[in-house]
């Protein structure tokens, strides 16, 4: 895979983790993380491993009705790892379409049997959920 084949199977990862949370694809949105993986908010743990994230996951369905909106991505490839910094717009849709939040992600990222995956997202918001 080429660098640029890199960046582009990142960008559509993020894109894929952003569409499967909103939509309430448990499974798909699993299946963006390596089995180590380590999800930080707000200097908060909220899971570790793909246990922690199904039980994180499973809790949140529902509770937030929400669009991520992912943008103005910078990614550093290093062989099968990489880093991605980028910022986060969040839209609350239940009841219409009004600004949440914004804030972003620093993300670390490891090729697993050929695909991209997160292996820790640490999300810092600008404001309150």
């Amino acid at each position: 895979m080429s660098k640029a084949e890199d960046y582009c199977a990142i960008q559509e990862l993020t894109a894929r983790y952003n569409q499967t949370f909103d939509t309430g694809d448990l499974e798909g949105w699993l299946d963006c993380f390596t089995e180590d993986i380590l999800f930080i908010l707000g200097g908060k743990e909220l899971g570790r491993g793909l246990e922690g994230m199904r039980k994180f996951g499973a809790e949140m369905q529902g509770k937030l009705r929400v669009r991520h909106l992912t943008t103005d991505a910078i990614i550093r490839v290093t062989g099968d790892t990489a880093t991605q910094n980028v910022y986060l717009l969040l839209v609350d849709i239940s009841a219409g379409s009004v600004f949440k939040t914004s804030g972003c992600y620093a993300d670390e990222l490891r090729k697993t049997r050929g695909a991209w995956k997160f292996s820790k997202r640490v999300a810092t918001l600008d404001g309150n959920l």
